[in-house]
């Protein structure tokens, strides 16, 4: 495991837009920081800490109120979308200097809600996702989320490195076929991608659903992008034998990890499809929703409980293994690189303004 807990300065995703309603209060932790969101009668997200200072209680236990404030449950002190209680309906009703709360960023990108948990000096522009943008034309997958009791990291690792999928997906991502592709890795900046390369091979369950459905072989590519912190972006296509891939079809996939705790996630997750196979409606829709189960499975109940299992070994031994490195991890190795030059310099910084 790293040394650190996580990077501060970024955008994380906290929940899917559509999910959060006018007049509702949805309480998220993240990096260890409750947050409670809300949404203002104009349509603006507010996240404002998810504490009442005067003692403690949840202010996402309260009510959106007048003035698109947060009323707390306890006793009924009212914040505003900067945080400041502006309402004590006590005694007289001063209120106190110190009472206010963290008010966070916020922004809504992609469908998601996007919250700035670093410093307020060095709020970044939000990350962009290419194939996300409006107008591409690309057939959108249903978004989803799994709450993962697993450490972030991990599954970062387990994200950059897809040699995993002949093995721990076999027959659903993955084929045997599959196992002696080399994982080749490209650094730009602080972002990589990591390549493997699949020529002649049986298409697993996923790929044949999205291209003939015949099982006969093919050529087939996994491409994988990680940017710092937390965002990976999969490139998985597949093409007739010594074909172009701009004849064949794949996926292009978000996976938006946000840690909750040091051993729980948030897995967010939503792809779209290029060059679509020309199918009737019934077949078309039959296929999504094959597809939709295909990834919950995979994530949910292969990849989670392989990682937790992974960190009960981690825990038990007190960190102090060291891995052994394989061919394979070269991608884990340069993300894991990345992630603590950039840590060490986030609290570099923070000593500094101390």
């Amino acid at each position: 495991m790293t040394k650190f807990k996580w990077l501060n300065d970024a955008w994380y995703v906290a929940m899917y837009s559509d999910a959060l309603k006018a007049g509702d209060i949805v309480p998220r932790v993240m990096l260890n920081q409750g947050i409670a969101l809300y949404r203002k009668a104009d349509g603006v997200v507010v996240a404002l800490e998810d504490r009442c200072p005067h003692r403690n209680a949840p202010l996402s236990l309260g009510k959106v109120c007048g003035d698109d404030r947060i009323a707390c449950a306890y006793h009924g002190l009212e914040f505003d979308e900067t945080g400041k209680c502006v309402f004590n309906p006590h005694g007289e009703g001063r209120i106190p200097a110190a009472a206010r709360v963290r008010a966070y960023p916020v922004e809504e990108k992609y469908g998601m809600i996007w919250v700035w948990m670093g410093d307020l000096g060095n709020i970044a522009p939000t990350p962009v996702i290419d194939f996300l943008e409006p107008g591409t034309g690309y057939v959108h997958s249903k978004p989803n989320v799994i709450k993962m009791n697993t450490p972030w990291e991990l599954i970062i690792d387990n994200l950059v490195d897809l040699s995993h999928v002949s093995f721990l997906h076999d027959g659903v991502l993955g084929s045997r076929d599959m196992i002696g592709a080399k994982n080749e890795l490209v650094q730009t900046g602080n972002t990589i991608v990591v390549s493997r390369i699949m020529p002649n091979v049986s298409p697993p369950e996923y790929a044949d659903l999205l291209y003939h459905g015949d099982q006969k072989p093919v050529d087939k590519w996994h491409t994988v992008t990680w940017m710092p912190p937390t965002i990976i972006l999969l490139d998985i296509g597949l093409t007739d034998r010594g074909a172009e891939r701009s004849q064949g079809t794949g996926v292009y996939a978000a996976h938006l990890i946000t840690p909750e705790t040091e051993e729980s996630s948030y897995y967010h997750f939503l792809a779209v499809r290029w060059n679509l196979v020309q199918r009737s409606p019934e077949e078309h829709e039959r296929i999504e929703k094959r597809l939709a189960e295909a990834r919950v499975h995979a994530f949910a109940n292969q990849d989670d409980p392989m990682m937790r299992a992974q960190y009960e070994v981690m825990k038990r031994y007190g960190g102090e293994l060291k891995p052994v490195m394989l061919d394979i991890d070269v991608g884990v190795a340069r993300w894991r690189r990345i992630i603590e030059k950039l840590a060490t310099a986030q609290q570099n910084d923070a000593a500094a303004m101390a």
